[in-house]
């Protein structure tokens, strides 16, 4: 039995050592495994960014005085640096050079380099400085500052004087050696605070029962100064009648309120111009676009639209005029040459007058060869009821049909989609429905096929509407 239990206990204690060691290499092997497929990882990761890296990247590091720190820039400075070889370096110890304005980095492997300038040494340094009040720390900048600091104060080193033009807003040095100047400029405190309103029956400000709207100006020739309130009750406010200037008188600081109203002249003009894109205007089909001056060569004027219906625009000599009782808002349309040539339409009416269309007219009306003309000479035929005109250069025609003398008349009015107002007009081709259509006398119209036929026993006036 002990012998039994002997033989036992060695097998037991045999296969413990063989499975330890078992573990043991297993542990070990698992370990290099382990360590080599980090290790081929960390060579992937490296590869990966390393072919993101340029093999130099060169940082060039300016000394910025306002903020007394190098700043990174894009480019080498070529006036008021020098090269600061000292400070300069590259981290894996590539050899770095400066020669006449060129960096040059000799590599063995990939490297970062930085590149350090400082400001160069000069005979005449200036220093701006600006204060935001009178008891505000001093700011360094870079440039003299706007109309809105004034200068204050400056002092230079080496007895070199330091003159301030406020006009021109330059500064000039005099110095017989090197010489460090100092000059200050301090913000303006504004006592006076100016709104400025001119009348406008569409503004949303209200003075004393009439309407404003405000502005960043001073009105132009259109308005007259008329009068003012103010918080505090201090400032006097007139106007130069020569300049247009506001003159302000105070004691003390306040806050004006500003009037202007429409003078003889009431009407604010807004000048259109014909363009590819815009909004629907004065001659159907066409485009048009706000400009602040009235067009050159290459455009006419063509006429206008004002929100009131006593308004009157008149155009003379290359100017603009307006006239009205109310204040109102027009706009002056100006189209552009077509061929070298701008036709204006014109209808006779009822009572004798003419009234600008966009287009010839089909029914109803016959051509005034005597009224019609060409502002430089150019010859004007009609045939087939389309108009032809010979200019040998840009030339505006004015082109009259008279009532005819027929027994069946036809007025077509198309909506102008800009005013929501029927003009005088010739049938529209596309993009109008017919609205209405009347006639006297018990005749009929129809129309069909972007045409108007009539039916009538006698004479007769047919009234067309389309919108």
């Amino acid at each position: 039995m002990k012998k039994n239990g002997f033989v036992s206990t060695t097998v037991i204690y045999t296969f413990f050592i063989i499975f330890l060691m078992l573990m043991l290499f297993l542990l070990n092997s698992y370990t290099r495994v382990r360590f080599l497929l980090e290790e081929f990882k960390r060579d992937i990761k490296e590869d990966i960014a390393n072919e993101s890296l340029a093999d130099i990247n060169l940082y060039i590091m300016v000394w910025d005085p306002v903020t007394n720190e190098y700043e990174i820039k894009e480019s080498v400075p070529t006036i008021g640096y020098v090269y600061e070889p000292k400070f300069s370096y590259c981290k894996n110890s590539s050899s770095l050079s400066y020669i006449n304005g060129n960096i040059s980095v000799t590599a063995q492997r990939r490297d970062s380099c930085y590149v350090y300038f400082k400001e160069a040494e000069q005979d005449i340094t200036l220093k701006i400085y600006t204060k935001e009040s009178e008891d505000a720390e001093a700011r360094l900048v870079s440039n003299i500052p706007n109309n809105v600091y004034r200068y204050s104060f400056s002092n230079c080193t080496n007895g070199a004087t330091l003159n301030w033009n406020d006009s021109t807003r330059k500064i000039t040095i005099s110095s017989s050696q090197k010489t460090v100047c100092e000059v200050y400029f301090t913000k303006i405190e504004m006592d006076i605070i100016l709104n400025l309103y001119k009348e406008d029956a569409n503004g949303s400000h209200e003075f004393n029962g009439v309407m404003y709207s405000e502005t960043s100006t001073v009105p132009g020739s259109n308005y007259v100064f008329d009068t003012y309130s103010c918080k505090n009750n201090l400032a006097t406010i007139t106007i130069d009648d020569a300049t247009n200037a506001l003159l302000v008188e105070s004691p003390g600081k306040d806050e004006c309120d500003v009037y202007f109203k429409g003078g003889n002249d009431k009407v604010e003009i807004i000048i259109m111009q014909e363009t590819e894109t815009g909004v629907n205007g004065y001659t159907t089909g066409k485009k048009y676009s706000r400009t602040y001056s009235i067009p050159g060569s290459g455009y006419a004027y063509v006429g206008y639209i004002c929100d009131s219906s006593d308004a009157k625009i008149t155009y003379t000599n290359g100017t603009l005029y307006g006239e009205g009782t109310t204040q109102s808002t027009c706009r002056a349309y100006f189209n552009k040459y077509s061929d070298n040539v701008l036709i204006n339409y014109y209808l006779e009416k009822s009572d004798g007058t003419y009234e600008s269309v966009s287009s010839i007219p089909s029914l109803g009306y016959i051509y005034n060869k005597d009224k019609s003309n060409c502002q430089n000479g150019s010859t004007i035929k009609v045939e087939n009821n389309v108009v032809y005109v010979s200019a040998s250069t840009n030339d505006v025609c004015n082109v009259y049909f008279d009532l005819a003398d027929a027994d069946i008349k036809v007025l077509v009015y198309v909506m102008d989609r800009t005013t929501q107002k029927y003009e005088l007009s010739s049938v529209p081709t596309v993009g109008y429905d017919l609205y209405n259509a009347g006639c006297t006398g018990g005749a009929s119209i129809e129309y069909k096929n972007g045409s108007l036929t009539v039916t009538s026993d006698g004479p007769t006036v047919c009234t067309v509407y389309f919108r």
